[in-house]
């Protein structure tokens, strides 16, 4: 058995991290520390990202604190929200300077990328087709 886990004779389980016991006996199981609240997850199901093991309602956004039991994304150690995590990473429009969606439409022209409603004329406001001659200074 690894240093940082223990074994609760009382109710034959294992706490800590990673553990097989080895045993077929039913009544036996692993029982993982949530590295948020360090408390131990007796839930039915176990949230891991990367090397980590979560509650359900312990796995929130790094940023606005929403929690994510459907789906998260996850950079440098810190878990987001689809919204913060391409705010925060996500590629950024020439125009507005805003994120671009990975689900949104683009333009590109030369190594710029826009949102289709900001990619417009700077001075008339002209909105640009595809097709159509552009020049940049």
């Amino acid at each position: 058995m690894s240093a940082n886990m223990t074994f609760d004779n009382e109710r034959n389980i294992v706490i800590g991290n990673e553990y097989d016991t080895g045993l077929n006996d039913s009544t036996s199981y692993v029982v993982y520390d949530c590295c948020v609240c360090s408390l131990p997850i007796h839930d039915q199901l176990i949230f891991r990202v990367n090397e980590n093991y979560f509650h359900s309602f312990c796995i929130n956004c790094s940023e606005c604190h929403m929690n994510l039991f459907d789906k998260c994304y996850t950079r440098n150690g810190k878990i987001y929200c689809k919204e913060h995590f391409f705010k925060e990473f996500g590629t950024e429009c020439a125009s507005c300077k805003y994120s671009i969606a990975s689900s949104e439409d683009v333009q590109r022209a030369n190594e710029f990328i826009y949102h289709l409603q900001c990619f417009s004329c700077l001075i008339c406001h002209h909105h640009f087709r595809t097709g159509e001659k552009i020049l940049f200074n």
